[in-house]
């Protein structure tokens, strides 16, 4: 995941911006999914009596998407202007 964040700042083609909003989108849900896979597995440690696991990861790459995402949802935001 963190080689397609990367890639995201390699996008150039506005007429495929809709595409790459829907990626980061994706991108972001599969992040969401594994941070309720982590709550889990939490609260699994907890009833054994084990000390929490901590994912950073999920979070640092949760936090790289966010200019991704408020940057192409701005850009389709501005195409849907002009064609009003």
């Amino acid at each position: 995941m963190r080689n397609q964040i990367v890639e995201f700042g390699d996008v150039a083609d506005l007429t495929a911006i809709v595409h790459s909003l829907k990626d980061v989108k994706m991108v972001l849900k599969r992040l969401q999914d594994m941070q309720s896979q982590v709550v889990f597995i939490n609260k699994e440690e907890t009833l054994f009596e084990w000390d929490a696991t901590s994912y950073p990861t999920i979070e640092a790459l949760s936090q790289d998407c966010q200019p991704f995402l408020a940057l192409f949802q701005a850009i389709v935001d501005w195409q849907k202007s002009l064609r009003k």
